[in-house]
């Protein structure tokens, strides 16, 4: 895991969870695995409190753990769980255009709680509902709210969690089995798998391939305008040019040609590859290619997008601080020379990026 990961971890697991689980949850994220004897020793806490935090954890999916030799047990995070939770937000509000404010309740229980079983889900959703409603009855919200955990489940936007194996339930660790197929299977519901459904899947790998090679085209053409999207939409095809082969292929004048490769190659978007024809590596009997490595690219994008994420998200919190400060600071007759000065400590470069944000949004 790189450092912006980590960072970006750490302050989501303290944004959510608080101090002991951040700290917990983050030395699990620096170290890979640890034991709860390691765990203790790093962190310096009371074992008893290093179990709560790793049953919160847990019960999260941000953390799994295995038996081991001796009787130990490891416990590692889960780098993509932790980094999905800023998509929290995004989940409820698909869940309530979908399926309304029912499901939009039933996502935010499961989320908050990590794991729930289906009674215990919809008993939490239809108390929240009979308080709003209209003297509808009791049973009729248990049905409603029944059968959009139904939807929600066959939508694969819920999943059922994985089972204990009953010969390692007296081991130091449960070991746990998922089945693909009852992932999504409702209890009271039997489900049946077709048996030529392995026939017709789609190759998913060269699907994610060819998305992630238009999110890069994108990005490029934003980044750096429409010619060099073009040259690296013909190096994404052709695989490997040399720059001659770029002007010819791309139709674009030698010297403009020369800067974007030169602009595109600084920024990592794509890479040089050297041919020698001898082994001295002699420039004049050498051959340089470009080509796009897909994987380092997005990888790259990546992690500036999580170095972005963690900016925007304390720029948040530093607006909301000061915005209550102001509503404070307003409500004891304070004069405006004061609100003005308070709301200068946000610079125009991070109001002006708050604003593309906030229009971003609300888009």
């Amino acid at each position: 895991m790189t450092e912006v990961e980590e960072r970006l971890c750490k302050y989501l697991l303290r944004e959510h969870f608080g101090e002991l689980v951040c700290r917990v949850g983050t030395e699990l994220v620096r170290a890979g695995s640890l034991n709860l004897r390691q765990l203790v020793s790093r962190i310096g806490v009371s074992p008893k409190q290093v179990r709560k935090a790793l049953c919160v954890l847990i019960q999260h999916g941000m953390v799994t753990f295995e038996a081991m030799e001796r009787g130990l047990v490891r416990y590692q995070s889960v780098r993509t769980a932790l980094l999905r939770i800023p998509r929290y937000p995004r989940y409820i509000y698909v869940a309530k255009t979908l399926y309304g404010d029912t499901g939009e309740l039933l996502l935010e229980e499961i989320l908050q709680h990590g794991e729930l079983t289906m009674s215990d889900a919809i008993r939490r959703v239809a108390d929240r509902l009979t308080e709003t409603s209209n003297g509808e009855s009791h049973r009729v919200l248990y049905s409603e709210v029944a059968k959009t955990f139904c939807d929600l489940v066959n939508t694969h936007f819920l999943q059922k969690c994985p089972q204990v194996i009953g010969t390692a339930v007296q081991a130091a660790a449960p070991t746990l089995e998922s089945v693909e197929r009852e992932e999504y299977a409702i209890p009271t519901i039997p489900l049946t798998v077709l048996d030529t459904l392995d026939d017709h899947l789609p190759d998913l790998h060269t699907s994610l391939r060819t998305l992630a090679q238009c999110s890069l085209v994108s990005i490029v053409q934003e980044r750096f305008g429409s010619r060099p999207a073009r040259i690296f939409r013909l190096l994404l095809s052709k695989r490997h040019l040399e720059q001659k082969q770029v002007e010819d292929f791309a139709m674009i004048p030698s010297k403009e040609a020369k800067g974007m490769l030169y602009t595109m190659l600084s920024e990592n978007f794509i890479s040089l590859q050297e041919l020698p024809k001898t082994p001295d590596f002699a420039p004049a009997r050498t051959f340089y290619l470009y080509t796009v490595k897909v994987q380092p690219t997005a990888s790259m994008i990546l992690q500036r997008c999580y170095k972005v994420e963690k900016r925007v998200l304390r720029l948040f919190e530093k607006s909301q601080r000061i915005e209550a400060i102001v509503a404070s600071v307003q409500a004891s007759g304070a004069d405006q020379s004061q609100l003005q000065e308070i709301e200068e400590m946000i610079t125009a470069p991070e109001q002006q990026q708050l604003d593309h944000l906030k229009a971003s949004i609300k888009r």
